[in-house]
């Protein structure tokens, strides 16, 4: 199903979960996944790297902390340090760096989902082939 159609966790409970992708709604679902599917069946794929930016810092909402009227270096060196404080490296939760600068693309703003990967209620699996099907390399 696609995110869209996701309306509530009865949906998924006890199921096993694959999320693909690694925008806001993916990684919104993902979280629930980690709580209400099949215990340890809940997965997230991603095909590349995303810069997940915390939905507070220092108890101010990220979003009031990097102002629009800041020069865009100082908006990503910001971010770059909140996310850095907050979550460390994105390699401790078994994810891949971005290959891109911070606001080159739209972040994902979750803490969640992190925090369940870091706990393991979430695996993250790794898609190295696709054609009419998926395989994948790896399950961390």
């Amino acid at each position: 199903m696609h995110s869209k159609q996701y309306k509530n966790p009865e949906q998924i409970k006890g199921l096993r979960v694959l999320v693909v992708g690694g925008g806001n709604s993916a990684c919104d679902v993902a979280s629930e996944a980690a709580k209400f599917a099949k215990p340890g069946e809940a997965h997230i794929s991603m095909r590349r790297g995303y810069w997940f930016v915390p939905r507070t810092f220092l108890g101010i909402p990220f979003v009031e902390v990097v102002k629009p009227w800041f020069p865009m270096f100082l908006q990503r060196f910001l971010a770059r340090i909140a996310i850095r404080v907050t979550f460390g490296s994105f390699d401790k939760y078994g994810l891949e760096n971005p290959d891109h600068k911070v606001f080159e693309h739209h972040p994902t703003i979750n803490s969640d989902l992190l925090n369940y990967l870091r706990l393991g209620d979430i695996k993250v699996l790794y898609k190295k082939f696709f054609l009419f099907d998926i395989l994948f390399d790896s399950l961390l």
